[in-house]
């Protein structure tokens, strides 16, 4: 099976890894530590880290191994029409059809491999921390994981199997540790206008990142307010953000852009814009159709806090 699942990537263009499944309990362990200690902030913590209850919830019986794939994406560009001009903004790699890839290479991967003879199902895990403890990613000082030739421009999917693998390659266990790259280089850390990159360590205050405000339907907090030009200058991306991204050294040259396929009409931007809801009214189903065409309608109310903000800044 070792040579499939390699020959299974490598004709992707995929990168993979594997190891034994504990290591996933063996993350939960160290978050909780982190937790306990005061290095992950509660409230952030109870927001996008308490759905991890890894073993709870699994439907195999004996899983053995874990396989984390990366599959290299692009940026995706979204134009809106307004005021008769056309402005184009960035969605980053990951956002696009973000939810739809996991089950899409987790059924080609069963199907080409796993399937033959054992089982498999999707893991709900932190992959990036998985990742890094199989030795297929190392962090930056931001806190994305980088993979050399791909730098951070792609999509981590996990997937949990009761084949036993032998290790694929070397691992890593306690707090995450820096790239040598990073470690006497500030540029990512000069760069975020939130400053939630810490000098010291690598663990990113995730609560102060400009991308967990964006991805969030709620107003911008107040200490967020005086900086919002800046985490809307460099790129105008319409959620997220890649400023810390787009300035590494590693990641020189390896921004792949490329057209979403959908574009707003002037009077959908005005729509989007006025927060309509999009339930009921022609123009408004139009708009979720374009949302959903790249699994995006979930985040229409981020759009337009982002795009009304987007607008504000030009």
């Amino acid at each position: 099976m070792i040579n499939k699942l390699q020959d299974w990537a490598k004709t992707r263009g995929y990168r993979i890894a594997w190891g034994d499944a504990s290591i996933v309990m063996e993350i939960r362990k160290e978050f909780d530590t982190l937790l306990v200690e005061g290095e992950i902030d509660r409230a952030f913590y109870k927001s996008n880290l308490d759905w991890f209850v890894y073993p709870k919830g699994i439907t195999l019986k004996e899983p053995k191994s874990v396989i984390i794939v990366a599959v290299p994406l692009a940026a995706h560009t979204l134009a809106f029409q307004l005021d008769g001009d056309e402005l184009e903004t960035i969605l980053p790699p990951t956002y696009v059809k973000y939810k739809k890839l996991f089950g899409q290479v987790h059924d080609d991967l069963a199907a080409s491999v796993i399937r033959d003879t054992c089982c498999s199902e999707i893991l709900q895990a932190p992959l990036k921390a998985t990742a890094t403890r199989l030795g297929l990613a190392t962090y930056g000082r931001n806190n994305i994981t980088y993979i050399e030739g791909l730098g951070s421009y792609f999509q981590f999917v996990g997937i949990l199997t009761d084949a036993e693998l032998p290790p694929s390659g070397g691992s890593s266990s306690g707090n995450p540790k820096m790239n040598p790259e990073c470690m006497h280089c500030t540029i990512c850390f000069e760069a975020c206008p939130t400053r939630a990159i810490r000098q010291k360590r690598v663990l990113l205050s995730a609560e102060r990142c400009f991308t967990l405000q964006s991805e969030s339907h709620e107003p911008w907090p107040r200490w967020i307010q005086p900086v919002l030009d800046r985490c809307f200058s460099a790129q105008t991306c319409l959620i997220g953000c890649l400023q810390c991204q787009v300035v590494c050294p590693r990641n020189q040259g390896l921004l792949r852009t490329e057209p979403a396929g959908i574009s707003f009409t002037a009077a959908e931007t005005e729509w989007i814009l006025a927060g309509k809801p999009c339930d009921s009214h022609p123009l408004g189903m139009d708009i979720k159709a374009k949302f959903d065409e790249i699994d995006m309608f979930k985040d229409y109310r981020c759009f337009t806090k982002n795009l009304r903000e987007l607008v504000k800044q030009l």
